[in-house]
Order: C-alpha cells, then structure tokens, then sequence
C-alpha cells in the first residue's frame, strides 16, 4: 500500500487536481525527481486487484436496472433550475429551453429497455441529452469554457453499457457505465446479447500504453484514437502484434472485428507494477493539457489517475473525491525522513 500512496502522489503531481485553475500552473519536464526504488505487487494482490477491477468493469452488463436513486439520476435537474445556466453564446439560457432538455429526458421511461451495450467509439457522456455546453456565469473566474456542467465524463470506446431508456426524441441512450451514469449519443453505442457479453468477459484484454494510439479496422480503415487505458479483448498474437476485437455497428447490434495492434503500444493485462512499467506509463501522461471531463480530448486529474493506474488492473472510481476513499490510509506522522 505504501507503493500505491506513492504512486498516487506521482499522478496528483502529474495532473494537479480539485480546483479550476486560473493562472499558469507549474509543469514537471521529467519524472527524474520521483526515481525510487518501487517493488512490484505480490501477485496475490495484484490477482486480487485484477480481478476486483474486471468486475467495476462489466458490472453494466450484470445488473437488471439502473443501480441509482431517482434523486441521484435527476440531480441535474435541480442543478440548472436552481443556477443561472449561459449557452456557448455567452448569454443565459431561457428557462423554456431548459425546460425542453428536462422533457427530453424522459426519466417516467427509467429501466423500460433494460439493454446491454457498448461503445463503438470513443464518446462523450453527458448530464443531459444534448451536446450543447451549459455554463456558469462566464464572466466569473473558474467559469465558461471549459467548464461545461454538461459534461459529465470523457467515454473509451469498448465500454460495457446497461441502456435504461432513450431520450424523447430517441437520439441519446441514458446508460450507467463502469462509473458513472448519463447520456450518449445513440451513434455511439450498439446493442449485444448475454452471450456475447459472456464471450468478451471470458477473454483476455489488452491494455493501451501509448496515448492516442490509431485504431484501425479488419481492412486497416482507420476508426478513432484510442487513449492509454482504453481496453479490449485479445484473441491472438501475431510477429510484434496483439490480434483484437473493435467493435463495429450493423444498425442497432454490436459486430466485432478483428484487428492488429503494435504491441509496442498495448499489453497485455495487467501490467506488473515495476518502476520501468510505472515510469513508461506515467512518462505517457505527462505534459497532457487540462480537460475538464474530457473536453477536447483532454484528461481533468481524476480521469488521469484513472487512466494511470488502469494498465496495472488497479480500479478507481471517476471523480477525486471518491478516489480519495479508496485503499488504506498510510499514517506518516513518527516516521523519520527514510521511511
């Protein structure tokens, strides 16, 4: 555990974390400072932290019903009409257009589909059923862009989905994904059956480690970028490649692929811990701008910890306040400088 609270220092030093940020933050060039001496998980935890974070990670497609409270799924109802929201324009939205994404929420359809998923692309979830941004008062420091309240999280591509319901209009799906819930365009997504599923939870995954790696399809069309702790099943390994499953959509269904990927830029999961590992990980991340929720392709700090520790099969929830409640808190008070 005492590796992990370095590590977790590492990642936080790395991103910066909590507060908007306002001026020009300091930068690390190199990670030379925090070269000590890491030993590797003992390979019962680390089999017991793999196996923790396989099931976080297809929990979506083993529950019948959305695993929240009608108040925790509708808390952005409350946010925007309690709060004075502004459009991308600058200027404050009408309480009748905030009306009509409420609306289009359809929250009295909760859990009427009851679908397993999975994203085809990387995508982004949102508050709402909309891709416009919803803003604090700009003109406040900390607010406007890139501050979209409706932004709830950046989404990899190959993420299992548990589909409540649709939007009024039937464009976006309300999903729970591994960690959090919201919508997403229903382009993104593709439905699959129970088998499948058991089929892609029965396989091996492979990990990526280089950030922003091409994803390419069975004939080399090229289909997005794919950012380190983006996972997928591996079937095979050919000469320096990894053989994997992309998915694909055939109207409404899943359909898998076949592809290769360098195995210079995935592994296999998980990684061992070692400090050549940890260190060619978080060399990967560093220097990555700001996103606030994945905003532009970007990492915010949790979702850099998260990405950070995932290549080792180490599992975190989504935002910092809940990372900070994970594993064991390592008292240091007593301890000379050495330990």
């Amino acid at each position: 555990m005492r590796l992990h609270l370095y590590i977790a220092a590492l990642a936080l030093l790395l991103g910066g974390c909590a507060q908007k940020i306002t001026k020009e933050p300091k930068t690390l060039e190199n990670l030379s400072h925090f070269a000590v001496q890491t030993l590797p998980l003992a390979p019962k935890e680390a089999s017991r932290a793999y196996n923790r974070f396989l099931s976080k990670r297809y929990m979506p497609w083993q529950i019948d019903k959305i695993n929240a409270s009608m108040e925790e799924i509708r808390w952005g109802e409350r946010f925007i009409l309690k709060n004075k929201i502004f459009s991308f324009n600058r200027k404050p939205l009408k309480r009748g257009e905030l009306n009509r994404v409420i609306v289009n929420s359809n929250y009295g359809s909760i859990n009427i589909l009851r679908k397993r998923a999975i994203t085809i692309y990387p995508s982004n979830l949102r508050l709402f059923p909309s891709s416009k941004p919803l803003f604090l008062d700009p003109s406040m420091p900390g607010e406007g862009y890139p501050f979209d309240y409706n932004q709830n999280s950046a989404i990899k591509a190959m993420t299992p989905l548990f589909v409540s319901h649709l939007s009024l209009d039937g464009g976006w799906a309300f999903v729970q994904t591994p960690f959090a819930l919201g919508w997403l365009p229903i382009r993104d997504i593709a439905y699959l059956d129970k088998s499948e599923t058991l089929k892609i939870m029965g396989l091996e995954n492979v990990v990526i480690v280089s950030d922003n790696t091409p994803i390419y399809d069975a004939k080399q069309n090229f289909l997005f970028y794919a950012k380190i702790g983006s996972i997928f099943p591996a079937v095979g390994e050919q000469k320096g490649f990894y053989e994997i499953l992309i998915p694909k959509k055939a109207e409404d269904r899943a359909l898998f692929q076949k592809s290769l990927i360098p195995a210079s830029k995935a592994k296999r999961m998980p990684l061992d811990m070692s400090k050549e590992n940890i260190f060619a990980v978080a060399e990967e991340l560093l220097g990555e701008p700001y996103g606030w929720g994945g905003v532009a392709g970007g990492r915010d700090c949790s979702a850099m910890t998260r990405d950070f520790f995932a290549p080792f099969g180490i599992w975190l929830p989504r935002n910092s306040a809940k990372q900070a409640k994970e594993g064991e808190v390592v008292e240091l008070s007593g301890l000379s400088d050495k330990e």
